[in-house]
């Protein structure tokens, strides 16, 4: 097996923990059913959340850690969203196949790619048109030491293994990254948010978020953010990063979905807001579990 695919296994542990931490629910990887065959998927889950006249969301991702070794690994291009996109339209399509008496539970199935690896604008252009959301962990700063630390424990343990039979390597790398992600989400916090009532969002936090019944949060202080762009290139992704009390965060977005924040920024006076973001949990409420949206309100500073 080669490292970049052994690479690729070990951060699929780390996104089904992370899809945990953020709320989804039955998080699993291995095949999922399509109308044609079946399909190896990276992480999958269910949402918490349901809407009525909508079924239940299914959540498929795929998980990919490239290096920059040749031009060819520079950035994740068009081709690997195209086939994702395939097995999605397949597996939604998959009850066509059932009779009547196997008919069990039905999802709307939605797809996700993590990549350490930046995407390409081709790879954008094509995610944009057929609703995959892209979400660019590299761009994250307050994940950057983590993937540092967790990419030196990935390659002293591949080393050790890397002869050995495919199938325990996958396994083996998986079983790592989850068991990494674990250990070291303690000093990280993933929340799954709606960007204005449109847009998938990663929220990666340094501290926990405490959200009072009926009141937003709003963020204070200036706004950083940061473009990513590969040298030759156009920007490819914007890092956006807030403070609200006792606690900061990112959320990193690609091309077409930072371009709609930035125009909004650039219209918006001082002190006004100029997005939000919904972020759906399950809390305790009177010693029941509830579900609510709570809002985190992005203004500009005075």
């Amino acid at each position: 097996m080669e490292c970049h695919q052994a690479r690729g296994y070990f951060l699929e542990g780390i996104v089904q923990t992370w899809l945990q931490e953020s709320g989804f629910l039955e998080v699993k990887h291995g095949k999922v059913r399509g109308r044609s065959t079946d399909h190896e998927i990276d992480a999958y889950g269910i949402s918490s959340f349901n809407l009525p006249f909508i079924y239940p969301i299914k959540l498929l991702t795929e998980a990919k850690w490239h290096t920059y070794s040749n031009q060819h690994d520079r950035h994740i291009g068009p081709d690997v969203v195209r086939n994702f996109f395939g097995k999605i339209i397949d597996i939604d399509q998959n009850y066509f196949r059932r009779k009547r008496s196997s008919m069990k539970m039905r999802y709307l199935h939605h797809g996700a790619i993590f990549s350490v690896t930046p995407f390409s604008s081709g790879a954008q252009e094509f995610a944009w048109g057929h609703g995959i959301y892209l979400i660019p962990l590299g761009g994250y700063t307050i994940l950057r030491k983590f993937l540092e630390q967790a990419l030196s424990t990935f390659q002293k343990h591949f080393i050790s293994s890397k002869h050995q039979d495919d199938l325990y390597t996958k396994a083996k790398c998986r079983k790592l990254g989850r068991k990494i992600a674990k250990e070291k989400n303690q000093d990280l916090y993933f929340y799954s948010g709606i960007l204005n009532q449109h847009d998938y969002v990663f929220i990666v936090a340094n501290q926990e978020f405490y959200f009072q019944p009926d009141t937003d949060l709003i963020t204070e202080n200036p706004i950083a953010s940061k473009d990513f762009r590969l040298p030759g290139e156009e920007r490819l992704e914007t890092l956006f990063h807030f403070s609200i009390p006792g606690s900061e965060f990112e959320i990193c977005l690609p091309r077409y979905q930072s371009d709609k924040i930035i125009k909004s920024i650039k219209r918006t006076r001082p002190g006004n807001q100029f997005a939000f973001i919904d972020i759906p949990m399950n809390i305790l409420a009177n010693g029941k579990a509830v579900r609510r949206l709570f809002r985190i309100k992005l203004a500009l500073p005075d």
